[in-house]
């Protein structure tokens, strides 16, 4: 079975009242879909995905639909733990040290995929997202481990 950790924006995507370029929109929903459809496939999220996609969700009936997908047998939800907040302040830490801003393009959103990178590093899972910081954590977290700083948890 391989467990794909789903960045918000992709769950976000769900809902049609989201502020959400169509083309972005798109995408998401393809890789959505894709994952959905592929039996040996599986969804992970963490309790801290759950609350940034259902916080924004205005409409009664998306929410229900939105909530009735993430509590299906596709989905699996794996906490978000120590192990996991230690893994995402070492990326911060690497990040400071070579003097990298992962403040952008969303300064706000910023530490909650770092939280996602690491609990996917953390728990041996594919991180799936359309987020353009993403791939510095990622980067920030192959260089630690390649040094052999990185904690194994």
């Amino acid at each position: 079975m391989h467990i794909v950790l789903l960045d918000a924006q992709i769950l976000i995507a769900l809902d049609p009242n989201a502020s959400m370029d169509a083309g972005e929109r798109s995408a998401a929903l393809e890789t959505l879909h894709s994952i959905l459809a592929d039996p040996a496939k599986k969804i992970a999220i963490t309790p801290l995905l759950r609350f940034e996609v259902m916080c924004g969700i205005k409409d009664p009936d998306v929410f229900e639909e939105i909530d009735s997908l993430l509590n299906n047998e596709k989905v699996t939800v794996f906490p978000v733990k120590d192990a996991e907040a230690y893994r995402a302040i070492e990326i911060f830490q690497e990040a400071r040290k070579q003097a990298i801003s992962l403040k952008s393009p969303e300064p706000k959103k910023y530490k909650f995929d770092l939280l996602h990178v690491a609990s996917a590093d953390v728990n041996s899972l594919h991180f799936e997202s359309r987020d353009q910081g993403v791939e510095k954590m990622k980067t920030l977290l192959t260089n630690l481990k390649s040094r052999k700083n990185a904690k194994t948890y």
